[in-house]
Parts: structure tokens; sequence; C-alpha cells
């Protein structure tokens, strides 16, 4: 885990932008993954799902899935990058 995270330190130093809209999108990504299955599960708990579908397994959306990291990717990693940096400065 340590190497991994020595790799990822020295790709922020040569490559800031770059790693930074790939992490973003990536984070988005997996974050929408997760924010589906808090909502199936919960749905399942408070039963507000019909007995029928109640059985069913979970059903990704994968394009919600791309358009969130997409999102992550073309506006929070180049947009977070130079805002932290303008912030910085002040």
């Amino acid at each position: 885990m340590l190497k991994l995270w020595r790799w990822y330190q020295k790709s922020l130093a040569v490559h800031p932008v770059k790693t930074q809209v790939i992490s973003s999108g990536l984070i988005w990504g997996v974050g929408d993954i997760a924010a589906q299955t808090v909502t199936h599960l919960a749905a399942i708990k408070k039963k507000q799902l019909l007995n029928s579908e109640a059985n069913k397994e979970l059903h990704i959306n994968w394009r919600r899935v791309a358009t969130t990291g997409f999102y992550g990717m073309s506006f929070i990693g180049p947009f977070g990058h130079f805002w932290f940096r303008l912030v910085s400065k002040v």
C-alpha cells in the first residue's frame, strides 16, 4: 500500500492535472456505485420495494456511473486543481 501511495505522490509531482483528473473520475465513479448500493439496501430495509423486487439483485446503472465519473474527470478534477492553486496564493 505504501508503494502505491508513493507512486501516486510521484505522479502528482510529475503530472498534477492529469493525475487529479483521473483520480477525481475514479473517486466519483466509485462513489456513485456506493450511493446506488446504499440506496438499494436502504429501500429493501424500509420495504419500499415491491415484494417481487425485494429479492432482486442490485443492478448498477453503468450509464449513471459513467456520467458521474465523466463529470468528475471533466469538471471537478481540473477545476479543483486550479481552484486550490488559486486559493493557496491568497
